[in-house]
């Protein structure tokens, strides 16, 4: 534990001391005209529900633990069954992810949670989802627990019997959503929107998130606040998180705000916990 905080400390230490590190690589403008997002708020829903349900892969999936701080979650819900809606939408994801700038996709997270789990079960997502892109993850669960999960947020989905098929199918909203670690709703999609114009709109969320932090870190009172925070803060996934914001708006901090935090992880390399 004291080497973990030791090489992350110097790893801050080195950013801190070059101070060259550019925030973000995508220019910042104004959305207008042609070139803004159709984005289609759903009146009075504005943040959705925390879940636990089960990847593709096996493992559990927590929302309020595996979207960490400053993360982000892409969301749409369908079902493995879908001739067409669900696979255009989760190639469109692949597409996003792809041209994102990198900084940007390392705090997407890319989600496929399933309307029609009796069908969809673990090992039928693990035949699904990788075909599109590695970082989504498909997620089901037990039928009541991914009910309650679709009225929490507000999804319409009903089974409907189809002579030209053998089985049932599945009829749904297609949005998709753009959420924050604590689920508030920042973009929700329509199928006519393009991957360019989601991927500026992230972009431009993501960019607007950084600004506000940028402000927030150049007054001393902020800072001081910051640090007191992360001193008190035993539990090192959240410290590290802290750490991160550090390194991430150095370039941003005054000469005398730098010797506060080299000062403050001298503390923790001298008094470590």
């Amino acid at each position: 534990m004291i080497m973990k905080k030791i090489r992350i400390a110097l790893w801050v230490l080195v950013a801190l001391a070059f101070a060259g590190f550019v925030v973000m690589n995508v220019p910042l403008k104004q959305q207008t005209g042609d070139e803004a997002p159709a984005i289609m708020p759903i009146a009075g829903f504005n943040k959705g529900a925390h879940f636990e349900l089960t990847t593709h892969e096996g493992t559990a999936f927590d929302s309020t633990k595996n979207i960490a701080e400053d993360d982000y979650a892409l969301i749409f819900f369908g079902f493995t069954h879908c001739p067409v809606i669900c696979p255009t939408e989760l190639q469109k994801f692949a597409t996003i992810m792809d041209m994102l700038p990198e900084n940007i996709a390392a705090k997407i997270h890319p989600l496929f949670i399933t309307i029609d789990p009796e069908r969809d079960t673990v090992e039928v997502l693990k035949d699904y989802v990788p075909l599109f892109h590695p970082k989504i993850k498909g997620l089901t669960g037990d039928t009541d627990k991914v009910h309650a999960i679709l009225n929490d947020w507000k999804v319409y989905f009903t089974k409907v019997d189809d002579p030209q098929f053998t089985e049932y199918t599945m009829d749904h909203s297609t949005y998709s959503y753009l959420v924050d670690t604590d689920m508030n709703i920042l973009g929700i999609y329509r199928m006519q929107n393009t991957e360019d114009q989601i991927v500026e709109n992230i972009k431009y969320v993501s960019i607007y998130h950084n600004i506000n932090l940028m402000y927030k870190l150049r007054s001393e009172a902020s800072l001081s606040s910051l640090l007191e925070l992360a001193r008190t803060e035993y539990d090192w996934k959240k410290l590290r998180s802290y750490i991160q914001v550090l390194e991430e708006y150095s370039t941003h901090l005054t000469q005398k705000q730098k010797l506060i935090t080299i000062n403050f992880l001298y503390e923790l390399l001298v008094h470590p916990e």
